[in-house]
């Protein structure tokens, strides 16, 4: 397995195990809420295990995270005016747009690294393969393969009636 396919997989959990304490704590402070990133616990497990479904989901989600953030920048930028943080008890006005810019676009440049490694050649292959036989392919990928090819030297006899001899 790809190193950078077993990065990717934890980032997952890791956004997971963060959806969850983010839940946790919205129930423990009377603020109960959902949190999409718990599907990372799915996924993440998914990508270790070689599951073509948990790389597909996985894809998804990365397009809605390139998607999502420049829309979620735009919004900040139509309200820039109006930023507001709060640190600890203190409340601050007039944030600088680069505030939410800089940590924003890093989040977007490692989405779209995540999006890179499901996407190459290597990675997609090593979805396509079946069995612990590295060399051996996906059976869709045979079949297309073996398409329109002369048959098997011994071919497996069909059930039915032209096997029954009387």
């Amino acid at each position: 397995m790809p190193t950078s396919l077993k990065i990717v997989a934890w980032m997952f959990i890791l956004l997971g195990l963060y959806a969850v304490f983010n839940i946790t704590s919205g129930i423990v402070n009377g603020r109960p809420g959902f949190d999409f990133g718990i599907a990372g616990l799915l996924i993440g497990p998914g990508l270790l295990y070689r599951k073509p479904a948990a790389r597909m989901w996985a894809i998804v989600s990365t397009w809605l995270g390139l998607i999502g953030i420049p829309i979620l920048l735009a919004f900040f930028w139509s309200v820039r005016d109006h930023l507001y943080t709060h640190l600890g008890s203190r409340s601050y006005s007039n944030v600088p747009f680069i505030v939410p810019l800089i940590p924003l676009a890093l989040i977007w440049i490692l989405v779209l690294w995540q999006y890179h490694v499901l996407t190459r050649v290597d990675v997609r292959a090593h979805f396509a393969r079946r069995g612990p036989n590295e060399a051996e392919r996906g059976s869709v990928v045979r079949d297309l393969d073996t398409l329109g090819s002369a048959p098997a030297a011994n071919p497996v006899p069909t059930v039915g009636r032209a096997n029954v001899k009387g």
